[in-house]
């Protein structure tokens, strides 16, 4: 069991005792003081209403002026006990629970702008907002260019760091990253919304095209989605003029489409057919 020097050494032993004092300074007596004030005046209100004497009502009011003055003052006097030791609680409350810095109030990314400026940059672009990518990546690239020359004014122009990596380097790097991020990846999703574009117009060969192209890494995926973009393609050709609104020719129609199968399903036929 622990012993009384232990319960002494506790931060939590002024709280107990703050809150059994808490406890006891409730609002019971505001809360009678206040019946009292209501007896006094309901007993003032029977005189008045069963003397028809103006003088004696006179008499009647002036005398409760200094009982409900008293009450008055004793509900100031509890309400004043009940907040000093509400305060008391607090403040022993505030020493026994210190308020520490939690550890999500530090911004882990704050030393790594790059990173932020990339995920921004990803966004954009995957929302296909490539004019504002395109200036968000430009700015970015001259702001980082402006903050190197101030830094290159108060030291040497090559500083290494102390674990041995020069960052002109890095920095340079950085600006490499940036610019690839912003040629490399604007082309393929410039392409992909291209190509949904033409899907929302029933043309699949675009998307054809993209997957034939990159066959060997989608197969390696465990993906047949040039075989499934084909066959859509065969059943729209199938359909004919009518449902497709494709030209009446001999790329088109039932015809079209028994010549679509022989030219382009033959590649499929040992894994698919």
């Amino acid at each position: 069991m622990a012993g009384p020097d232990e319960d002494t050494a506790s931060p939590f032993a002024p709280l107990l005792v703050e809150l059994a004092r808490m406890r006891k300074s409730n609002l019971r007596a505001a809360i009678g003081d206040v019946d009292k004030i209501i007896d006094l005046l309901t007993n003032a209100r029977e005189q008045v209403a069963a003397d028809a004497d103006g003088h004696r009502a006179g008499m009647a009011m002036t005398t409760l002026q200094n009982p409900v003055k008293a009450q008055l003052e004793a509900i100031t006097n509890d309400l004043k006990e009940v907040t000093k030791a509400q305060k008391g609680f607090g403040k022993a409350l505030d020493k026994a629970l210190p308020q520490r810095e939690l550890p999500m109030e530090t911004d882990a990314m704050a030393d790594h702008p790059a990173l932020i400026d990339r995920a921004i940059a990803m966004h954009l672009l995957r929302e296909g907002q490539f004019s504002v990518a395109s200036t968000f990546l430009r700015e970015e690239q001259e702001h980082r260019q402006q903050n190197e020359s101030t830094t290159a004014m108060a030291h040497t122009i090559s500083r290494i760091d102390e674990d041995g990596d020069d960052e002109m380097k890095r920095d340079d790097e950085a600006d490499s990253d940036m610019q690839s991020l912003s040629e490399d990846l604007q082309d393929k999703f410039s392409e992909m919304y291209s190509i949904l574009a033409q899907l929302k117009e029933r043309n699949l060969t675009p998307a054809i095209e993209w997957a034939r192209i990159n066959n060997p890494r989608l197969e390696a995926n465990g993906s047949n989605l040039e075989f499934e973009l084909c066959k859509l393609q065969f059943v729209w050709l199938f359909k004919g003029h009518s449902q497709n609104g494709l030209p009446d020719d001999d790329h088109n129609g039932q015809l079209g489409a028994l010549a679509y199968a022989q030219k382009h399903f033959a590649r499929f036929q040992s894994r698919h057919l």
